[in-house]
């Protein structure tokens, strides 16, 4: 079905945005965007999820398109607005989905709503960032970024501004910035017109009204975690490209040897923006045998 676009009021008076794909009557699949994004990347398994009897919905992370900020969120306060919008929509039980900034907050509702979840999935999945040897698999753009999260945070904000006018001012100019630093799988992925706007039209939409949602993630991923990736206790499947040049795939190795029990699948010729492009499909009929 075409995306339908919602705001929930949550308990707190924030509004909490979502797109909802796929079949209406499905299994429910909360799908969580990248850094940046929104609820417009979930578009990408539209005709996967309709497929593959999924009810599909992509929520804004605060700050992100159409929620409202919340200052000082952790990563810990995201299972609470979940759960707060699954209750809302009737769902006792449902899978969560997180792509590349988004896994971390796959991982805290693994963690801490373990009894509300059928399954996570982690695709192209950032992880802690702060772990000795992932340190070295960041990008020095990267590491700028979380290091000055971590010891300059008023520089933040002013930069997450200017990346969010490039992207929604330049969609040009930061179309090929990303094809120079990506691999050669991305860049065929990022060719395709589907693919490509999917990614666009969601980073625009995230970072169009607030950058704050931006520059608050950025915070959240340079911070402890609160959790270990050890005490998960809740189905998990993790998916990740070998020729990721965005996330390394050493970032995927360490949450497949961290959660216990958990299923890794590796693709030798996907990269980051190829693999949730091409092999979505895939990943939701895995979903689908948990």
């Amino acid at each position: 079905m075409p995306e339908i676009s919602y705001t929930f009021k949550l308990r707190d008076g924030r509004n909490l945005g979502y797109a909802e794909y796929g079949k209406p009557d499905g299994i429910p699949v909360f799908y969580f965007h990248g850094y940046p994004g929104s609820r417009l990347e979930a578009g990408l398994a539209d005709k996967a999820a309709l497929h593959g009897n999924f009810r599909f919905i992509g929520i804004d992370r605060p700050g992100y398109g159409l929620s409202d900020p919340k200052p000082g969120r952790t990563l810990m306060d995201w299972p609470d607005d979940v759960a707060e919008l699954a209750d809302h929509l009737n769902f006792g039980k449902f899978h969560v989905v997180g792509l590349s900034g988004g896994a971390p907050y796959a991982s805290a509702c693994a963690w801490k709503i373990p009894s509300r979840l059928i399954s996570a999935g982690i695709i192209s999945g950032l992880g802690p960032v702060d772990v000795p040897g992932l340190k070295s698999r960041l990008s020095v753009f990267q590491r700028f970024w979380f290091s000055a999260a971590r010891n300059f945070p008023f520089i933040i904000k002013p930069s997450a501004r200017i990346v969010g006018k490039m992207v929604c001012r330049h969609p040009d100019k930061f179309r090929s910035i990303l094809k120079e630093r990506t691999s050669e799988p991305d860049n065929r992925a990022l060719d395709n017109p589907g693919i490509l706007g999917a990614f666009t039209s969601s980073f625009h939409e995230g970072l169009n009204r607030s950058t704050e949602g931006f520059h608050r993630d950025l915070l959240v991923y340079a911070s402890p975690w609160g959790f270990k990736l050890e005490d998960i206790r809740c189905k998990v499947r993790i998916w990740h490209g070998e020729k990721d040049f965005i996330v390394h795939a050493d970032f995927g190795r360490h949450y497949a040897k961290c959660i216990p029990g958990c299923q890794a699948e590796f693709f030798p010729d996907e990269g980051h923006f190829s693999l949730a492009g091409t092999k979505i499909e895939h990943m939701l009929e895995g979903l689908a045998k948990t």
